[in-house]
């Protein structure tokens, strides 16, 4: 890999201020587990910046820690939406819908357009499979933090879900298939309607 791997700093300034929100004082449990320098550095950084990839994995870690599988992956999936309400992000993601509409076929051949629009030197996504409902997705070529992460997997599995509702693709499921050293597969499925 070229260079740090390192992520869009506006998707993990919206999943700090996203944990903020919720009920109770979660947004300030998952603040006092990250270290001091990761908390200030991505409250600092301007959002067309680029983080550390790591800083991602070590507030998805957080999150799961103090928020619990279930509610982590719902609230990562619901927070994907809002992510891509920005306008940094928000033109992006309706001129994808224009050109390649809202099918789930046509969305995962554009995934691999997203990942490298989101991240830098933290390895590929492609769509190795596709049928009528079923697909499957790979992470290629991963640096070790995010293969070396379960939930940070499970977090990517819960934002393609995202994706899927900000399309309007009814009963979508993802499930981290592989886990490996340099590799992770989602196995996907959806509901053959046609998409609202």
């Amino acid at each position: 890999m070229a260079g740090e791997p390192r992520i869009l700093a506006s998707i993990v300034q919206g999943s700090l201020e996203a944990f903020d929100t919720l009920e109770g004082d979660l947004g300030a449990q998952v603040r006092q587990r990250l270290k001091p320098e990761t908390l200030e550095r991505v409250e600092t950084t301007s959002q067309v910046a680029w983080l550390p990839v790591a800083l991602d994995v070590e507030l998805t870690e957080a999150f799961f820690a103090v928020a619990g599988r279930e509610r982590a992956e719902r609230v990562l999936r619901e927070n994907l939406a809002a992510s891509f309400d920005r306008p940094l992000l928000k033109p992006m993601l309706e001129g994808a819908f224009a050109i390649f509409g809202r099918s789930p076929e046509r969305m995962l051949k554009w995934s691999s357009k997203v990942w490298s629009l989101l991240y830098r030197d933290c390895g590929q996504m492609k769509l190795v499979s596709g049928e009528a409902g079923r697909a499957t997705l790979e992470l290629v070529d991963l640096t070790p933090e995010i293969a070396g992460s379960r939930n940070y997997l499970r977090g990517v599995a819960a934002a393609v879900l995202g994706f899927f509702d900000m399309a309007c693709i009814p009963d979508s499921k993802a499930r981290l298939a592989t886990q490996e050293a340099d590799r992770a597969a989602f196995e996907l499925s959806w509901s053959d309607e046609k998409p609202r």
